[in-house]
């Protein structure tokens, strides 16, 4: 595990500081770091509101396609909140 540069949230880069972050092992040292934590299913939610994709939808099954585990709940949540 790579040592983080800072540990505190009260570094003036921690409040636009976010990882992407889907492991197990990932999330708990993003959150030891008090970094926030965003998925790649909500990277796809903020990619489709800043216009930077068209369809999230697509993606999403490419990545169920690709192995990666979303259930029923996490996709259609992701889809209710990009507006798909």
């Amino acid at each position: 595990m790579n040592t983080p540069i800072s540990s505190k949230a009260s570094e003036p880069w921690a409040a636009s500081c976010c990882a992407n972050t889907d492991g197990h092992r990932g999330r708990k040292a993003d959150q030891q770091c008090k970094v926030a934590i965003i998925g790649t299913a909500g990277l796809l939610v903020r990619a489709k509101l800043a216009g930077a994709v068209d369809k999230v939808r697509p993606l999403l099954l490419a990545l169920r396609d690709d192995g990666n585990f979303l259930n029923d709940r996490l996709f259609e949540a992701v889809l209710a909140q990009s507006g798909e």
